[in-house]
């Protein structure tokens, strides 16, 4: 292969260094057009025979067909790590749980409550989403424990 570098020069401004291998990639991308190249090596302008003849002696590799990618959500109901980790879980569902377990301490029994509703909302408007047990599981920690709260404060109050 040629080993000589060529000056692609444009309206006598110098435009770019490149060896024979990028002056076919110029070549056929259809960039040197109004264009003049100069051999480094002799100092000499190519003549539109020398530049072909370069061109030509350079085999390129086929170009790469680019598949466009597709924006497909992920089924979470499909996938094997669901029961390790809420990956593909709804966020609601997720807080949801946890208030669930918070909702002991009587105060966050009635944020559960509402994260668990919301949460459900959440699944049925997304059903790629997972999380139906967590949203569950908040939902009625959250109503247990909000009437016991509720009796809490009743007796309270009817002790006064």
């Amino acid at each position: 292969m040629n080993s000589e570098l060529y000056s692609i020069e444009g309206q006598g401004a110098p435009v770019g260094c490149v060896n024979a291998f990028g002056l076919a990639e110029w070549a056929h991308a259809g960039k040197l057009a109004g264009m003049q190249v100069r051999a480094l090596n002799s100092g000499a302008y190519l003549s539109e025979d020398e530049l072909w003849g370069v061109v030509q002696s350079v085999q390129l590799p086929p170009p790469v067909l680019r598949v466009p990618v597709q924006n497909v959500p992920v089924d979470g109901n499909q996938d094997p790590l669901r029961f390790v980790a809420p990956i593909h879980s709804s966020g609601w569902a997720i807080v949801a749980s946890y208030l669930g377990l918070f909702s002991l301490v009587l105060i966050f029994a009635p944020f559960s409550l509402w994260a668990g509703l919301m949460a459900l909302k959440d699944l049925k408007a997304n059903p790629h989403k997972t999380g139906k047990g967590r949203a569950i599981f908040g939902l009625v920690m959250g109503a247990v424990f909000s009437l016991v709260l509720i009796g809490v404060i009743g007796s309270y109050l009817s002790s006064r």
